[in-house]
């Protein structure tokens, strides 16, 4: 299988499971892969505002921690908007998925967007989707 088609293969394996995360929590949310990010650029998942979602899908690593340049790209994107960075990633032969994201990402307090690439923080996805639904709900009610 290419690099490409396993990396389109995940993120329509994480858009699958956002949907399902957000309808299961009712939320008003559906998110797609965007076909327009080989021209355009931009995030490989939209439909979730104020976030940038990144996906990476790659050959096997001793560690499950992600490549810096992969945390600098999303990180420069979301600058662009004032955008949330999100990178979702696994490494093959690695059981689970693993998503970084600003530390301060639950916190309801104004963000400098900038300080978003200093304090990064990693968590399975399974963790990180209960954290990510509760915030929603706040934010969507």
């Amino acid at each position: 299988m290419s690099s490409r088609s396993k990396g389109h293969n995940f993120e329509r394996a994480m858009v699958n499971l956002l949907n399902q995360e957000f309808e299961s929590a009712k939320l008003p949310i559906t998110v797609s892969r965007n076909l327009e990010q080989t021209r355009d650029g931009g995030s490989d998942i939209v439909g979730l505002s104020s976030f940038q979602i990144e996906c990476k899908r790659y050959r096997r690593n001793s560690t499950d921690i992600p490549q810096k340049q992969w945390w600098s790209q999303v990180c420069q994107e979301s600058e662009k908007n004032d955008d949330v960075p999100l990178l979702i990633y696994k490494y093959d032969y690695q059981k689970d998925i693993q998503i970084q994201f600003p530390v301060m990402l639950f916190s309801f307090r104004e963000q400098d967007v900038a300080s978003y690439n200093e304090y990064p923080a990693r968590m399975n996805i399974e963790d990180f989707m209960y954290l990510f639904v509760c915030y929603l709900k706040a934010i969507y009610g």
